[in-house]
């Protein structure tokens, strides 16, 4: 499998560069329908997981960060400020 996130900031941050990558989901797909049921945002947060484990023989050397959405316009809580 090939890693190629979205994105890649050209100044680093904390000795480490930022890699991004943005995933939009389909709550109400057949696979994700049952478990949008446990709140907005729930399908995009799993799929923001699966992101920082996809990339996660980077995190040594970058600060990963998923961008992980709902087709509906609900963002996962990863992606969203505090």
């Amino acid at each position: 499998m090939v890693k190629r996130p979205d994105g890649l900031t050209l100044i680093p941050y904390a000795g480490r560069a930022l890699v991004w990558d943005v995933t939009v989901v389909a709550s109400l797909a057949d696979s994700d329908v049952d478990r949008s049921v446990t709140g907005a945002g729930f399908v995009a947060e799993m799929a923001a997981e699966r992101k920082l484990g996809k990339y996660s023989s980077l995190s040594s050397n970058y600060i990963t960060q998923p961008v992980a959405m709902e087709n509906l316009g609900v963002f996962g809580e990863s992606t969203t400020p505090p």
